[in-house]
């Protein structure tokens, strides 16, 4: 669980935003609230990771077309 989300949250878009960075946020898809896709609280298992990585990857090809 992260403390302050909000304001952590607000400083990464600040950055972005200054930087004219690409922000994805996965802390609501459908692996992130999907908790047999985790190991622990913090870390996907291999069924997750390879679900999220599919998904950056679709993702990262999206915004470079």
């Amino acid at each position: 669980m992260v403390v302050n989300k909000l304001e952590h949250m607000d400083i990464i878009e600040s950055f972005a935003s200054q930087y004219e960075l690409a922000l994805l946020d996965y802390s609501r898809s459908g692996v992130s609230s999907d908790q047999s896709l985790f190991y622990n609280n913090m870390h996907l298992n291999a069924e997750g990771a390879n679900k999220f990585s599919l998904k950056l990857a679709q993702d990262i090809y999206l915004l470079n077309r």
